[in-house]
C-alpha cells in the first residue's frame, strides 16, 4: 500500500471520528441547556441527571478525538506530514485544544451535578460525580504544558493552592474524602460495619491520591501539606482495617473492598512489597502510610507528629499481634476497656479515632482520650445509679459531683482544675488542658435544642483556650414521660457556628463533644 493510499484510509477513519465527536458535542450542549433550565426551576433530581448526561456526552466526544491519536501512533514522518498531524502542526494543536476544552467541560458538568446532589443529600452519588470530575480535570492536567501549571512564587504574596488548577483537583478529592467519611460514619452508627469500612478505605484512597499530587513539588512545594495528606490517609486506612478485622475480612483487600476507582493509579505501586506484590490489608497499608508521613515530618523536624506516627504504628502492630489477624472472629480476644461500659468504649473509639483527630494537636490526643473516657464512665455509672433524683439540683451540685469523680480517676487526679477564668468568663473544669463546660437543663426536652442552647458558650471557652475541640456536659433534669434513649444517642459531636464565617467554609472549625447525662430518671412503672 502506497503512502497516499494509507493516508486516504486513515483520513477517512479520522474524519468519521471527528464527525462523531461533533455529534456528541451537539448533544452535550443541548443537554446542558436543558439542565440549566431544570436547575432554574429547582427540579433538582432531573437537573443533576441532565448535567451528568451532558458531561458524559462531552466525555464521549473526547474519546472520539483521543481515538484519532491511536490511528497515527507509529506512523512514519512522511504519513504524518501528509495528515498534518505532527505536534507542531495546526491540526494537531487544534485537536489538543479541543480535547482540553471538552474534558474541562465534562469535568465542570460532573462537578455541577455533584453540587446539586449535595443539596439533595445524596452523598454516594455526589462522591461519584466528584470522582468523575477529578478524572476529567486530571486529563486536562496531563494535556497541559509545564508553563500552564507552574506557580510563580514571589516574596510577600499570599498563595492558595486551591486557586491553582492542580489545587482544584486536590479540593475535589478532599470533598470526596469528606463524603466517604460521612457515609462510613452513617453505616457504622447503624451497625453496618461490613459497609462502613469500605468507605473509610475509599477515604484513604482519596487522601493518598492528594498526597501523590502534592508530592510533585514543581506544582506545590510544601512538604507540610504532603505530610498531612499522608497522615489523613493513614488514619482512614487504620479505621478501615480495624473495622474489617472485626468481621474477619481483613486479610485481603481484593476480597474485602476494591480501591476507589477514581483514585490515582500510583496507589497500587505505592503498596508494593519487595517481592512486587501489592500489600492488601488496610492495617498494613496504614503502617506503610504512617511511615511515609513520619519521614516527611522528620524532614520538617516536627517532633510531635513524628512521635504520633510512631505511636500509631506501634499500636497497629500491637493490635495485629493481639488480634492475630486471620483467626475466626469468635476466637479474637476483646481489647481492654477504657470506660468500663461496652457502648461507651464504642463511642469513645468513634470520637477519638474518627471524629476529632484532625482537630487536636497530637500532643493533646492522650489528654482528650483520658478525659473523654472518664466522662463516659461517669455517664455509665449515672445510668446505673441515678445520681440526680428529682429536679432539686443546680450547676453547683453538678459541678461538685463531677469534679469529685474526675479527681478520683487515677489518670486525672489533681490535674482537674476547677473554675478557670478565660475569654471573659470561666470554664467550669479544665482537665489536663481540655475545657469541660457543665450545664443543667430543666425545661428543654429536645436533645438537639438543648445542645444548641448551650453550645456557643462552651465553644467560646474552648476557643479562648486556643482549642478547636471543647466538651459540653448537660445534666438533663427535665420531666420524663417516655423511656430514656439508648446512651449512644447521648454522645454527639457537632460543629458550632462562629462569628465571621457565616457564609464561607472555615478551615479550622469549632468542634464540640456534647454529652447528655440523664438525671431525674423515672421509675419504669411511672411511664405511660
Amino acid at each position: 500500500m502506497s503512502y497516499d493510499q494509507q493516508v486516504v484510509g486513515i483520513e477517512k477513519q479520522i474524519s468519521q471520528l471527528e464527525s462523531e465527536a461533533e455529534e456528541h458535542l451537539k448533544n452535550a450542549l443541548t443537554l446542558e441547556s436543558e439542565a440549566n433550565s431544570l436547575e432554574a426551576n429547582e427540579v433538582w433530581d432531573k437537573a443533576a441527571k441532565k448535567y451528568y448526561d451532558a458531561g458524559q456526552q462531552f466525555f464521549k466526544a473526547c474519546i472520539r478525538l483521543e481515538s484519532t491519536r491511536f490511528w497515527i501512533v507509529g506512523l512514519k514522518n512522511e504519513v504524518l506530514e501528509k495528515l498534518k498531524f505532527r505536534e507542531n502542526d495546526e491540526r494537531y494543536i487544534q485537536n489538543k485544544k479541543k480535547l482540553k476544552e471538552y474534558h474541562k467541560k465534562s469535568a465542570d458538568l460532573f462537578k455541577k451535578s455533584s453540587e446539586i446532589l449535595g443539596k439533595l443529600r445524596k452523598k454516594l452519588g455526589q462522591a461519584e460525580m466528584l470522582g468523575l470530575a477529578v478524572r476529567e480535570y486530571f486529563r486536562v492536567f496531563e494535556l497541559s504544558e509545564e508553563e500552564e501549571l507552574k506557580i510563580e512564587m514571589k516574596d510577600g504574596e499570599v498563595y492558595c493552592f486551591e486557586d491553582t488548577f492542580v489545587g482544584n483537583i486536590v479540593s475535589l478529592y478532599r470533598s470526596a474524602a469528606s463524603l466517604f467519611n460521612d457515609i462510613g460514619i452513617e453505616f457504622e452508627e447503624a451497625g453496618k460495619i461490613s459497609q462502613a469500612y469500605v468507605f473509610y478505605g475509599y477515604m484513604g484512597d482519596a487522601y493518598l491520591s492528594i498526597a501523590f499530587i502534592q508530592e510533585k513539588n514543581r506544582y506545590w512545594p510544601f512538604v507540610s501539606d504532603q505530610a498531612e495528606s499522608y497522615l489523613c490517609a493513614a488514619e482512614a486506612y487504620r479505621k478501615s482495617g480495624s473495622l474489617s478485622q472485626k468481621i474477619g475480612v481483613s486479610k485481603i483487600v481484593a476480597h474485602a473492598r476494591i480501591e476507589w476507582k477514581h483514585a490515582q493509579g500510583e496507589i497500587h505501586n505505592f503498596f508494593k512489597d519487595d517481592k512486587g506484590y501489592s500489600v492488601a490489608n488496610d492495617l498494613d497499608r496504614a503502617i506503610i502510610t504512617y511511615k511515609k508521613a513520619r519521614r516527611l515530618y522528620e524532614k520538617l523536624d516536627v517532633k510531635s507528629q513524628v512521635e504520633y506516627c510512631s505511636r500509631m504504628i506501634q499500636e497497629i502492630e500491637d493490635d495485629i499481634e493481639e488480634f492475630n489477624i486471620g483467626k475466626p472472629t469468635h476466637l479474637i480476644p476483646m481489647g481492654t476497656s477504657l470506660t468500663g461500659y461496652p457502648w461507651a468504649d464504642q463511642e469513645h473509639s468513634r470520637i477519638m479515632h474518627q471524629k476529632i483527630p484532625l482537630y487536636i494537636p497530637s500532643e493533646d490526643w492522650k489528654n482528650y482520650r483520658d478525659v473523654l473516657a472518664s466522662l463516659l464512665n461517669y455517664m455509665g455509672q449515672n445510668l446505673a445509679d441515678n445520681f440526680f433524683r428529682g429536679q432539686d439540683y443546680d450547676e453547683n451540685d453538678f459541678h461538685k459531683d463531677l469534679s469529685r469523680h474526675l479527681k478520683r480517676d487515677a489518670s486525672i487526679g489533681v490535674k482537674a482544675l476547677n473554675e478557670v477564668y478565660t475569654g471573659g468568663g470561666r470554664v467550669d473544669i479544665l482537665v489536663r488542658g481540655v475545657p469541660v463546660e457543665l450545664k443543667v437543663e430543666k425545661t428543654t426536652t429536645d436533645t438537639k435544642e438543648a445542645i444548641e442552647k448551650h453550645q456557643s458558650q462552651a465553644s467560646h471557652y474552648a476557643s479562648s483556650q486556643g482549642k478547636q475541640v471543647g466538651i459540653l456536659c448537660i445534666l438533663d433534669l427535665t420531666s420524663k414521660e417516655k423511656p430514656i434513649p439508648p446512651p449512644s444517642n447521648d454522645v454527639c459531636v457537632v460543629q458550632v457556628p462562629v462569628h465571621g464565617f457565616e457564609r464561607q467554609e472555615i478551615v479550622h472549625p469549632a468542634i464540640l463533644i456534647a454529652l447528655i447525662i440523664r438525671g431525674n430518671l423515672p421509675t419504669p412503672s411511672s411511664l405511660s
